[in-house]
C-alpha cells in the first residue's frame, strides 16, 4: 500500500516539472517573438 502513494507521488513531482518547464518555455517563445517584433520596428 505505501508503495502506491511513493509512486503516485513520484508522478506528481514529475507531471509538475514537465508541466513548469513548458509553461516556462511558452513564456520564453512569446518574449522572443516580442523581441524580434521590436526589433523590425527599429530596422
Amino acid at each position: 500500500m505505501t508503495h502506491t502513494v511513493y509512486i503516485v507521488a513520484a508522478y506528481g513531482i514529475a507531471f509538475g516539472v514537465l508541466v513548469g518547464y513548458y509553461l516556462s518555455l511558452i513564456q520564453r517563445t512569446a518574449e522572443a517573438k516580442k523581441d524580434l517584433a521590436a526589433r523590425r520596428r527599429d530596422a
